[in-house]
């Protein structure tokens, strides 16, 4: 006989506002489980179910990926929820500081027009002329730290950013993603030759007006153990490579990551390989990488452009 304390499936779809094939999809990815109605094999669900289902919805309302929700459901230990959670509060930071660029960027584009007039000229002309010295000096500012995020709850944050030396070290998950990919061994400079290629190859295919697209870098020896470079461009999953510029799914994980601005980078990796070393964290698997913002189109402006370095870590505290 069937309880008070089992809710059909249409039930709990119509209370919690979710469709019938969503409860159906979350069961069989194993976050919740049915009992089966003897008489018409309907799905049931019990109250512990329902009170499952309620912490589900809780993370994607804070949005948690299906990944991250499965993880921290089938955690055996409370840490690896709490390392999901620094994560995403990770990504959340790095969204928020991106933010503040764009804003900044934004204001000042704003000013710029408003004191010339817009009636007055060419304003297309105006933006190009004054970019590159707009966006120079919003990097100068976030570098010497004039764009802050102002709250009150930022001690929160110190689990998740780490002093290293006059920088910050943040904890950032990246998610498997499709790349395109040139690497070279050619000349003394191979990082320059990789990002030639690649960017032409990025402009050719109109990715360059995509916001979304992300550059990222690192050493790869060649066959001789020769001084090389990969450069990777994100691609959408139904891109297809051409000429010299090939296509691959990378897969994803979390890493230690610092910023720099116009610094020695083999003393900044130097710096952070040293605190990841002297840290409570394990170095993990995945490759070291280095994330290129531009200006202007340009992997570099004088000394003033961002990289960012990322170290692949384990969140398992050293023994």
């Amino acid at each position: 006989m069937i309880t008070t304390q089992l809710s059909k499936i249409g039930e709990v779809s119509s209370r919690y506002g979710i469709s019938s094939r969503t409860l159906r999809y979350y069961e069989e990815i194993g976050l919740i489980a049915s009992i089966r109605e003897p008489s018409s094999a309907k799905r049931l669900y019990s109250q512990e179910m329902l009170r499952r289902l309620e912490l589900i919805l809780l993370l994607k309302q804070l949005s948690f990926s299906v990944k991250d929700i499965t993880a921290v459901l089938l955690a055996s230990e409370l840490s690896t929820a709490v390392g999901v959670f620094c994560n995403k509060l990770g990504e959340v930071q790095r969204e928020i500081s991106n933010m503040l660029v764009l804003r900044e960027l934004l204001e000042r584009y704003v000013e710029l027009l408003q004191a010339q007039g817009v009636a007055k000229g060419n304003a297309i002309g105006l933006l190009l002329e004054q970019s590159k010295k707009i966006n120079l000096d919003v990097a100068a500012m976030f570098r010497e730290g004039e764009l802050n995020i102002e709250t009150e709850e930022s001690g929160r944050m110190e689990h998740q950013l780490v002093k290293l030396g006059d920088h910050q070290v943040r904890f950032i998950e990246l998610k498997p993603m499709k790349v395109a990919y040139y690497q070279t061994t050619a000349g003394n400079q191979p990082e320059d030759e990789a990002w030639n290629v690649l960017y032409a190859w990025v402009k050719e295919k109109g990715l360059d007006q995509v916001t979304a697209t992300r550059y990222f870098g690192f050493n790869q020896p060649g066959a001789q153990n020769e001084h090389g470079y990969e450069m990777w461009a994100t691609v959408s999953e139904d891109t297809e490579p051409s000429g010299e510029v090939r296509i691959k799914q990378v897969s994803g994980a979390l890493y230690a990551v610092s910023s720099l601005y116009g610094l020695d980078i083999p003393e900044a990796w130097n710096r952070l390989n040293e605190w990841v070393q002297s840290s409570k964290y394990q170095p993990g698997p995945g490759q070291w990488l280095e994330e290129h913002f531009l200006f202007n189109g340009d992997m570099f402006v004088n000394e003033a452009f961002q990289l960012d370095l990322y170290y692949p870590v384990a969140i398992q505290a050293k023994g």
